[in-house]
């Protein structure tokens, strides 16, 4: 088994394309108004337009039922650099937690993420 798709929902499409195209490098798959696809090794990440608000970022954080995306970089250094300068919101600096390098940002819709270094 895989996961086919992870769907992130967000009210300006546009926004969400350009931030994950243009700040994260993903590459795009498929284009729409209502519906957008990048591809990430093996998986898509869906981009889906909805009317409903955000939630509070407290709430996103801790509420049970929800999602967050973690990506893997070859290097976390250069990549958070990379994104500060492209303007994304750092949550949390690239830190050592459990053996492991992570940091976390906030992308459209004050969806928070997370971004590791691969081992």
């Amino acid at each position: 088994m895989n996961i086919q798709y992870v769907m992130v929902f967000v009210r300006d499409m546009d926004a969400a394309v350009s931030f994950f195209r243009d700040c994260l490098d993903l590459p795009l798959k498929f284009a729409s108004p209502h519906w957008t696809e990048f591809s990430v090794e093996g998986t898509i990440l869906a981009i889906h337009l909805t009317n409903s608000p955000p939630t509070s970022k407290k709430s996103v954080e801790t509420a049970a039922g929800t999602v967050q995306i973690g990506f893997n970089v070859d290097n976390l250094d250069d990549y958070h650099k990379q994104l500060i300068r492209a303007g994304v919101i750092c949550l949390k600096a690239p830190t050592e937690v459990f053996g492991a390098r992570i940091a976390q940002y906030e992308g459209p819709e004050q969806m928070v993420f997370s971004v590791g270094e691969k081992r």
